[in-house]
């Protein structure tokens, strides 16, 4: 399967196990999304949303353990 949805499908099953309850559901998503592909223009919902940007890029995902708090912190804002 060659789909602009190939990488993120490919970067989803790089990704630690959900928990059981939530497997499934993931799942079935994904398999939808590889089914439709990504939305377009002529689609209602997403008729003023352009997709293409995502289209264009891999997803890869994040390799564990790089947010640390220290890595966070500068990004906090006080008082939240």
């Amino acid at each position: 399967m060659s789909t602009p949805l190939q990488s993120y499908a490919d970067g989803y099953r790089a990704l630690p196990a959900a928990p059981a309850r939530l497997k499934p559901l993931q799942d079935a998503a994904l398999e939808r999304a590889l089914r439709r592909g990504f939305p377009s223009a002529r689609e209602e919902a997403w008729k003023y949303t352009s997709v293409a940007p995502l289209e264009k890029r891999a997803f890869k995902p994040g390799a564990a353990g790089m947010l640390t708090a220290e890595t966070l912190a500068p990004l906090l804002i006080p008082g939240f």
